[in-house]
């Protein structure tokens, strides 16, 4: 099982964490799927803004291998109820 490092990035904000799979698109979709249901989510104001808005990528750790992941934006809903629009 490869271990795949999640880095996202948006301005001077960085968050990770990290995926363990046995291919890169299973890695790809835990990721997704993490950044949907909880990080995106998350209480933290950059957090939020990181997995939502950001530039992310992921790398394994055993290949190198580099993959793009597509942040999750909210709704108009959630982002005027996040962010007092």
């Amino acid at each position: 099982m490869a271990c795949w490092l999640v880095k996202g990035k948006h301005g001077r904000h960085r968050r990770g964490f990290e995926v363990y799979a046995e291919t890169a698109a299973e890695a790809q979709y835990q990721a997704e799927v993490l950044i949907r249901a909880v990080f995106s989510k998350s209480t933290g104001a950059y957090t939020r803004l990181v997995w939502q808005f950001g530039s992310i990528q992921m790398k394994s750790t055993s290949t190198g291998e580099v993959l793009e992941v597509a942040p999750h934006p909210p709704s108009i809903d959630e982002f005027l109820a996040n962010f007092g629009g």
